[in-house]
């Protein structure tokens, strides 16, 4: 049985902010040439985010929704739970949160999952859970998976 997995984010509509979208050193150009969202800037609260994935360049028409992502953040720790949809699992998560738009690496913003500093091997699981601490006013949320269909 051949399993296909796909790379997956989690997109927080009116929060969220394509990859493809960011240009901070204003040149009129992406800075990164991945898909994914950021999602933010985020206060305090309650908040339930759709994870998609295989949506390139940040296309829901071309994703498939796979997922929720919940957070709740009380102004100083966020606690961030996956949970897959019937059908599918989860071989990965990597997860930034923090008050910068993306994690960094060396000081330069990274959309690279691996260097998002949370991260759980996982194997076919259908949820996962991060505490993140240490956070104060608002945030922003990179939430990625590798999600594979059962």
């Amino acid at each position: 049985v051949t399993r296909t997995c796909e790379t997956a984010f989690a997109w927080g509509d009116e929060d969220a902010t394509c990859f493809l979208d960011l240009d901070f050193d204003a040149d009129g150009r992406s800075d990164f040439s991945r898909w994914g969202w950021t999602n933010g800037p985020l206060g305090p609260g309650s908040y339930a985010f759709d994870i998609y994935q295989a949506a390139g360049r940040c296309d829901l028409s071309k994703g498939d929704l796979v997922g929720t992502l919940g957070m709740t953040y009380d102004g100083a720790t966020a606690q961030v739970t996956y949970e897959t949809l019937p059908g599918f699992v989860m071989d990965e998560t990597h997860l930034y949160v923090g008050s910068a738009p993306l994690a960094s690496n060396n000081g330069e913003y990274t959309v690279a999952p691996g260097q998002y500093g949370q991260l759980h091997d996982l194997g076919d699981a259908t949820s996962d859970s991060f505490t993140v601490t240490g956070l104060s006013g608002d945030i922003y949320v990179v939430a990625h998976a590798v999600t594979c269909a059962e």
